[in-house]
């Protein structure tokens, strides 16, 4: 075992405008807690997003809708492309008492 840290990896790739290696490198990644940061922070985030449901984790699911409504983006748009993404967000809405 390598120990080999794909996140600060791809930062480094993406900072040096090579984006698709930093994108192919951010796979290779084990722990969510790395990949979800570094997605969001690229724009990435239906792939962020896919990511949070895939492991299920409320928290992340969460910081993830968070990010996407910071960035006034088309949220339904992004969300619909992500299997369950609506009901996750839904769920989101009904936390933060927002009736649908």
């Amino acid at each position: 075992k390598l120990g080999i840290d794909f996140t600060k990896l791809a930062k480094l790739a993406h900072s040096t405008g090579k984006e698709s290696l930093s994108f192919y490198l951010i796979r290779y990644e084990k722990q969510i807690v790395k990949k979800i940061p570094f997605l969001l922070q690229v724009s990435k985030f239906k792939d962020a997003l896919e990511i949070a449901v895939k492991g299920g984790d409320p928290n992340n699911i969460n910081k993830v809708f968070t990010e996407i409504l910071k960035q006034e983006l088309e949220v339904i748009e992004v969300v619909a492309q992500v299997p369950d993404g609506l009901r996750h967000l839904r769920n989101y809405a009904k936390k933060r008492g927002v009736r649908g």
